[in-house]
């Protein structure tokens, strides 16, 4: 069994190493305003994102055109997974 010590060193070194990324796509999202329940590009934006690092989107969840629920690993019953839901 891995180190959890180890394994949580390694999620903070993945998500530090993303930190450009996530900051220019939060200043795109930021410099183009949308109003709320209307956020199609901001919404496309991020489920693009999420689905380029592997994530597995479902978009217009609850019947909400904007809205998208994301999931890694994709389709995967058998082992621990993240799920966003925006």
């Amino acid at each position: 069994m891995p180190d959890i010590e180890q394994c949580k060193a390694n999620i903070i070194g993945y998500i530090d190493s993303l930190a450009p990324e996530l900051i220019g796509l939060s200043r795109t999202i930021h410099a183009q305003p949308e109003l709320a329940f209307n956020e199609i590009e901001a919404s496309r934006l991020l489920s693009s994102y999420l689905k380029e690092h592997g994530f597995s989107c479902r978009l217009g969840v609850g019947n909400m055109p904007t809205a998208f629920s994301a999931c890694y690993p994709p389709h995967s019953s058998k082992t621990p997974a993240v799920t966003f839901l925006a």
